[in-house]
């Protein structure tokens, strides 16, 4: 009987995350000037905007760190022929994050508030020379 209700339980818990998982859609192609890549698309239904931002960020090769601040939220859009620098922008912009270089090669994203821009404004702005 225990046996049962254990198979039952873990048929759930696999139900369960395989209901919540999200779809993330990024389809890129050839850079078109040599400094950014374009996407052809972007088609997201209630994606993670952590895991977005961590794939576009990628494209650019890049690593993200997130300051305590961003909370989990989710994304939906669908975007086309845009920079995958234009994107990245977009999100932060929709979800009120802002965006600052940890170093040569990583985004440090934090809530886009009075408080975190004056507590982060030692750090550099994340501008075209990083993408080259």
């Amino acid at each position: 009987m225990n046996s049962h209700f254990s198979s039952i339980g873990r048929m759930l818990f696999l139900v369960s995350i395989l209901v919540s998982i999200q779809y993330l859609c990024i389809a890129q192609t050839t850079p078109q000037s040599g400094t950014q890549d374009r996407l052809t698309s972007v088609s997201l239904r209630q994606a993670p905007t952590k895991k977005v931002l961590e794939s576009l960020a990628g494209s650019l090769k890049l690593d993200v760190e997130f300051d305590e601040s961003v909370k989990e939220s989710y994304i939906t859009s669908d975007l086309k022929e845009v920079p995958a620098r234009k994107v990245i922008e977009i999100f932060l912009e929709s979800q009120k994050l802002d965006v600052r270089m940890k170093d040569d090669h990583t985004l440090f994203i934090f809530a886009d508030t009075q408080e975190n821009r004056e507590k982060y404004k030692e750090m550099r702005l994340w501008s075209e020379k990083t993408l080259k």
